[in-house]
This record gives structure tokens, C-alpha cells and sequence, in this order.
């Protein structure tokens, strides 16, 4: 594996194409229904990319903050919506004001954070009963499955080491006396594709996923080549091989 963090500034150029390919819809609605914003709520998200998640609430409220440490993001961010105010910031280092914020999100960037830091500056910066919303990806579901893992060595373990369980996020939660803690399956996302279909799957790009992202060129090439080796194979066999892709997302709300 790559020991160089994600260049994100390179990667924010295409990174809203995932969004094409599955706008995550279900997510977006219960982010709004789940925060009820109101006219005059601030709202900030951490991890925030592109703003794709906070322009949801373009037409809510003036309040929209965004934080994360790529400036490339923060560029795309700004291009999408001139008027959310965007910081470059560390999860753990937000520069807010404390008991200044009525809500923060997070949606599927918790993995890049040290999530202790975090929810403890969430703690800090959340008015009273101020609400925190965490989406993220429940690799320990059962029926949890990624096809690539079966052909790049080593991100199985990669990924399973760096994705908090739902169970963990929630202890630290309690532990920062955060309340009225609830859990919800918010997007099951599953992708099926037959024989050489798996090439047109966006999240088989290296700058798509940021797992294969982490992968060293060879490393991906390795992979890549054993993938379509599998493919040819079976075609010469005239048989038909499926690969799947199958990704819980969990929505953990709680109140400061």
C-alpha cells in the first residue's frame, strides 16, 4: 500500500462523477428530514469535499459552514455554492467558536478522521441539544461485499482497519455524553456486473475509490490485469462470471 496520503487536490478535479453514477438519494433525503434545519440554523460539515452534501440546504439557511483539508475540494466547493463559508481545517481542529453551532454532518468521511478527536471537538462546538449526523459505511454487515477485494492484495484488511464499526462510534458517542443515540441502515448500494460490464464500474477507477486510491500504481495494475486475465478466461470458457458490490451505509444521529 502507498504510504503517501490521498492527493485530494488532484482527485477533487473528478470527484463528483461518483455522484452520477448514484446521487445517494435516500441519504440526502433523511439528512434533511433527521437535522430539520430552520431559517436561521448553522449548519456545518466536516469532510465537506465538494459541498455536494451541504448544498442540499442551499435554500434553508444562510449558516452553512464547510471544513476539510483539501483546498482542491474547497475550490469545487466554492465553484458549487459561492456563498457557504469554507474553511481548510482538521477534523480535530475546527476553528469555531464554542456552543456556536446548532448542527454537524459528516457523511462517509469519518475513516480519514481520528474519530475520537472529532466527536470530542464536536462536544465543544454543539449548542445545547444541538444535533451530530454521521453517515458511514457498515463493512461488518453480513451482507456487506466488494468484489475488489478479491483481487487487490491487501485492502480488505486496509478498509476493515480503517472503518470504525457502527458499535464503536456509538460507545464514543456515550463516552462524550452525547444523547438520545440512534442508529438506521439509511442506502443499501448494490452494483452487479457481468463479465467485462465490471470496466464501466466508476469505483473500479483509481480515482474513484479512495481505497484503490491508496494503492501504489503497480499495485493497481496488479490488480486491474487479474481482473480482466479473470475476464478473457471466462469468456474463452463461454461462461459468465458476476461480480458484486454491496455497501451498507448507516446514519448514527445523536444530540449534544
Amino acid at each position: 500500500m502507498n504510504s503517501q496520503k490521498i492527493d485530494y487536490d488532484k482527485i477533487s478535479q473528478t470527484y463528483d462523477r461518483r455522484y452520477e453514477h448514484n446521487a445517494l438519494s435516500q441519504i440526502a433525503e433523511e439528512l434533511k428530514k433527521k437535522l430539520n434545519i430552520k431559517e436561521n440554523s448553522s449548519l456545518l460539515d466536516v469532510g465537506c469535499g465538494t459541498a455536494y452534501w451541504l448544498n442540499f440546504f442551499a435554500n434553508e439557511t444562510s449558516y452553512l459552514f464547510g471544513a476539510d483539508l483539501s483546498l482542491g475540494m474547497l475550490r469545487k466547493a466554492s465553484e458549487r455554492n459561492k456563498h457557504i463559508k469554507l474553511v481548510q481545517a482538521s477534523a480535530g481542529f475546527l476553528p469555531f467558536k464554542p456552543n456556536s453551532i446548532d448542527s454537524i454532518f459528516c457523511i462517509n468521511a469519518l475513516h480519514f478522521f481520528d474519530t475520537d478527536n472529532f466527536i470530542i471537538e464536536c462536544s465543544k462546538l454543539l449548542k445545547l441539544n444541538g444535533n451530530i449526523i454521521l453517515v458511514v459505511l457498515d463493512l461488518q454487515n453480513p451482507e456487506s461485499t466488494w468484489y475488489a477485494y478479491d483481487y487487490f492484495e491487501g485492502i480488505k484488511e486496509f478498509d476493515y482497519n480503517r472503518f470504525n464499526s457502527v458499535e464503536n462510534i456509538v460507545s464514543k458517542l456515550k463516552k462524550n455524553n452525547f444523547i438520545d443515540i440512534r442508529t438506521k441502515i439509511v442506502q443499501v448500494v448494490e452494483d452487479i456486473f457481468n463479465n467485462e460490464e465490471v470496466f464501466k464500474d466508476p469505483f473500479l477507477s483509481k480515482m474513484e475509490s479512495s481505497t484503490l486510491a491508496w494503492l501504489t500504481d503497480e499495485e493497481y495494475a496488479d490488480g486491474l490485469n487479474k481482473i480482466k486475465q479473470t475476464v478473457s478466461e471466462t469468456i474463452k470458457r463461454k461462461e459468465k462470471i458476476t461480480f458484486t458490490k454491496k455497501f451498507h451505509f448507516v446514519l448514527i444521529s445523536a444530540q449534544s
